[in-house]
């Protein structure tokens, strides 16, 4: 992610090599927090500051964004854009992989009927004649109660 010597340990640098969008995400909030802690920095020259960061991939990246753009006010806009869609974070894409994962491993147990195996918990109920219905208002409170995280 970043880079720091002792010379200039004031300043972390971002490269990119590793993909990782976390790392960009902390990256960026340190970079965000630096300007926003710099009393002297003009809206102007926030786009060259960010840039002036970059290293690597990163800065192969933002190669396109012209000085203009850049020294426009708050030309940092145009430098996050590209590099939020080169480094996405990629949490969401890897908590749903692990829901899909889940799901594709829920398999009936030997012999659990296919009621049992679809009904919520097991209330739905089926009656002598098999007609199937759900349970009453308690139960469904019940079941929400159990539920419910403590």
């Amino acid at each position: 992610m970043a880079s720091d010597s002792r010379e200039n340990a004031q300043w972390k640098r971002f490269n990119g090599e590793n993909l990782d969008g976390k790392e960009y995400r902390k990256w960026r909030l340190w970079v965000e927090a630096k300007m926003a802690a710099a009393k002297d920095l003009t809206p102007k020259q926030r786009g060259p500051f960010v840039f002036c960061l970059l290293d690597g991939l990163a800065l192969e990246t933002v190669e396109h964004v012209t000085l203009e753009m850049m020294m426009e006010e708050n030309g940092d806009k145009h430098i996050w854009s590209v590099l939020d869609e080169r480094f996405p974070d990629k949490q969401k894409h890897d908590w749903m992989a692990e829901c899909l994962r889940e799901v594709f491993q829920i398999t009936s147990s030997e012999g659990e009927t296919m009621t049992a195996f679809t009904s919520p918990g097991g209330l739905l109920q089926v009656s002598e004649e098999g007609e199937r219905r759900l349970p009453n208002r308690g139960s469904w409170m019940d079941l929400s109660s159990r539920l419910r995280p403590e």
